[in-house]
C-alpha cells in the first residue's frame, strides 16, 4: 500500500497495527492473519479504494483478505463501461455475472444487468480501447473531462453499436422479460415478436412487455400489424391472442378487447362485446339505452359477417384450420340476430313511451334488479319483466301486445306468469278496463287453448280487492270470466257473498255454499249465513 502511495487511505486501526509490527520479520504475514480475524477495517479500505477507482488494489485487498470480489468486479466493469472501454468491461463483468439457469425466471436476474444496460443506453460514444490507457495512466476516471477523448460518430451508427452491446449482455445474462422489453423499447418490434415465439415465452410476458407498452404509447395497431406481417393466417398467434383477450377483459379494457377481436376476425366474440357496450354501465331508463343503439347495430353487423364468412360447418365449429374463433351453427346465429333486432325494436318502443309518459309503468312484483332497465340479454326473470313492461306501457294493451308476445314466444317464457302480472299492474294503475282488452288479445293470439284467461282475470281481481272495492270494476272483471265456477270464486274473493251464494245455488254447487256460509260467519254476515244453512238443510247436507 505504501509503495502504491495509498497509505492515506488506510483506516486508523490498520495504521496502528502496522506501526506496532514495525520492521519485524514476518510482519506482512502477521498483518494478513490480523486482517482475516477482523475484516471490518479491510472492507473500509476496499471501499475507499473503489471510491477512488483504484480497482486493481481493491481487488488485491479483497483477494488477500478473503472478501467477496464480485462487488469490485462490478464496480470496475461499470467504471470501464462509462470510460468507454467496453471490451475490458465485458471481461470484468464475466467474473460477477452468471448466465441464468432459467431465462423465464426474471426474479433471478442480477440488478447489475439493468445498471449495465442503462449505462450503455446513455452512451455518447462507442467503446474504445484508448479509454483504458487513460484509465490506467491517471488512476481516476473522474479526471476524464477532455472532449478529445470522445469519438464522434453518426447517431444512427452509435445506436447500432449500443444496441449490439446491450444485446450481448442480455443474451448472456438476461431473462426473456428483459430481452423483450429492450427490443420493444428500441423499436425492434419484429425482432421482439420473433424472439417471443422462438423462445416459447410465457403469454404474460407478451402482455406486460409488449401489449401494455403499446397501449400506453397508442401503438396497438402497429403491434397487431406486425403480428399479421409475420403470419397472415395468425395461426401461430392464436394462443397468445386469446390470452390477450382474457387479460383485457379481466382488466376491463373493453374497447381494446373489441379492437383485438375485430383484428382476429372473431366476429361472434366482437358481437358479444358490442352487446356489452350496449348494456354497460347498467342504464336506469330506455332513453339512455336508445343512445347506445349503434352498438346493437354493430353487433348485428358482426353476426351477419360471421354468417357470410364461415359457410362450411363441421358440427358447431367453423372449418377454419388453426383458428379458434367462437363458432355457432347458422341457426343459432340467426336466432341471435333476431334477438338483437327485437331488442332494437323494444328499445325504440319503450324510449318513445318513456318520452311521452315521462315515466314508465313498472310491473308489480318485479323479479329483476331495481333501478336497472331490463333487456333481452339478461336472465329469464329479466326477460319476464321486460315482456310485462312492454305489455303495460303502450297507449293501450293492443299496442304493446304484439311485441310482448314475440318476447314470450322467442324466449320460451311462461306467458301465463307475464299476463297475470300485467293484469295486476294494470289494475294497480287504475286501468281495469285494459284487463278486458288484454283478455281479448290473449284469446286472439293464435293459441286460444294455451293460456287460461280466467287465471289472468282472477289475478287482476286479487289486486282489485287489495286496492279497493269498486262494484263497477268488479263486475267488469267478472264479465271477462268464462267459467261460472270462477265467477262464484270471484265474488267470494271480493266479499260479495250474497251474489256468490245466488250463483252457487243457480249452479247447484253445494260445496261452494258451504264455503260461502263459513266466510259469512267469519265476516259477521248473519243473513247470508242463515240462507246458506237453510239451503244446505234443504239439500240434505247438514251445515258444518
Amino acid at each position: 500500500m505504501v509503495n502504491a502511495n495509498c497509505q492515506h487511505l488506510l483506516p486508523e486501526e490498520m495504521l496502528f497495527r502496522t506501526a506496532n509490527n514495525g520492521d519485524e520479520p514476518g510482519s506482512r504475514r502477521k498483518i494478513g492473519r490480523s486482517l482475516n480475524s477482523d475484516q471490518g477495517s479491510e472492507r473500509k479500505l476496499r471501499d475507499r479504494l473503489m471510491e477512488t477507482e483504484r480497482m486493481a488494489l481493491a481487488l488485491e485487498v479483497s483477494t488477500k483478505c478473503g472478501l467477496e470480489t464480485s462487488g469490485v468486479f462490478a464496480a470496475w466493469g461499470l467504471a470501464l463501461l462509462r470510460a468507454g472501454d467496453w471490451s475490458s468491461a465485458r471481461e470484468k463483468f464475466s467474473h460477477c455475472l452468471q448466465k441464468l439457469k432459467d431465462s423465464g425466471n426474471s426474479s433471478a436476474e442480477s440488478p447489475l444487468l439493468k445498471e449495465i444496460i442503462e449505462n450503455l443506453e446513455k452512451s455518447r460514444y462507442p467503446g474504445i480501447s484508448k479509454a483504458a490507457a487513460v484509465f490506467c495512466a491517471i488512476g481516476s476516471l473522474k479526471s476524464i473531462k477532455d472532449p478529445s477523448f470522445e469519438v464522434k460518430v453518426p447517431i444512427n451508427e452509435l445506436k447500432g453499436v449500443v444496441y449490439s452491446e446491450c444485446k450481448h449482455y442480455l443474451e448472456l445474462y438476461g431473462s426473456h422479460r428483459s430481452m423483450l422489453a429492450f427490443l420493444y423499447r428500441h423499436g425492434r418490434t419484429t425482432q421482439a415478436l420473433e424472439y417471443y415465439l422462438s423462445k416459447g415465452c410465457e403469454v404474460e410476458l407478451f402482455i406486460e412487455e409488449l401489449l401494455q407498452p403499446s397501449l400506453k404509447q397508442g401503438t396497438l395497431d402497429a403491434l397487431l400489424s406486425s403480428l399479421r406481417q409475420m403470419d397472415t393466417s395468425l395461426n401461430r398467434w392464436w394462443p397468445t391472442l386469446l390470452a390477450i383477450c382474457r387479460s383485457l377483459q379481466k382488466r376491463g379494457r373493453m374497447h381494446t378487447l373489441y379492437a383485438v377481436q375485430l383484428f382476429m376476425e372473431d366476429y361472434l366474440r366482437a358481437a358479444v362485446t358490442s352487446i356489452q357496450f350496449f348494456e354497460r354501465p347498467p342504464a336506469s331508463g330506455y332513453s339512455e339505452l336508445h343512445q347506445r343503439l349503434a352498438h346493437l347495430a354493430d353487433a348485428r353487423k358482426h353476426l351477419e359477417t360471421f354468417l357470410s364468412k364461415y359457410t362450411t360447418w363441421d358440427g358447431h365449429r367453423a372449418k377454419s384450420t388453426g383458428t379458434q374463433v367462437l363458432a355457432m351453427s347458422p341457426k343459432e346465429v340467426n336466432r341471435n340476430v333476431s334477438m338483437v333486432n327485437m331488442q332494437i325494436d323494444i328499445t325504440r318502443f319503450l324510449n318513445a313511451r318513456e318520452t311521452e309518459q315521462e315515466k314508465l309503468l313498472l310491473p308489480r312484483q318485479k323479479d329483476s334488479a331495481d333501478g336497472v332497465a331490463p333487456t333481452l340479454f339478461g336472465d329469464m326473470a329479466m326477460k319476464r319483466d321486460l315482456a310485462c313492461l312492454v305489455l303495460v306501457n303502450g297507449r293501450n294493451v293492443e299496442e304493446g301486445f304484439g311485441l310482448a308476445f314475440r318476447i314470450i314466444q322467442e324466449n320460451h317464457l311462461d306467458g301465463a306468469v307475464v299476463f297475470e302480472r300485467a293484469a295486476q299492474t294494470l289494475v294497480s294503475a287504475g286501468a281495469v278496463s285494459q284487463v278486458e282488452r288484454l283478455v281479448r288479445c290473449i284469446q286472439s293470439c293464435g293459441y286460444p287453448d294455451r293460456y287460461d284467461t280466467d287465471a289472468v282475470v282472477l289475478a287482476a281481481l286479487q289486486e282489485l280487492v287489495r286496492s279497493q272495492d269498486d262494484k263497477k270494476d268488479l263486475d267488469l272483471l267478472v264479465k271477462c270470466l268464462k267459467k261460472d265456477v270462477n265467477k262464484v270464486e270471484a265474488y267470494m274473493l271480493a266479499g260479495r257473498l250474497k251474489t256468490a251464494y245466488l250463483l252457487a245455488v243457480r249452479q247447484n254447487r253445494i260445496d261452494h255454499v258451504k264455503r260461502i256460509m263459513a266466510l259469512a260467519e267469519a265476516a259477521g254476515q248473519e243473513s247470508v249465513r242463515a240462507i246458506c244453512a237453510k239451503r244446505l238443510q234443504g239439500a240434505g247436507t247438514p251445515p258444518q
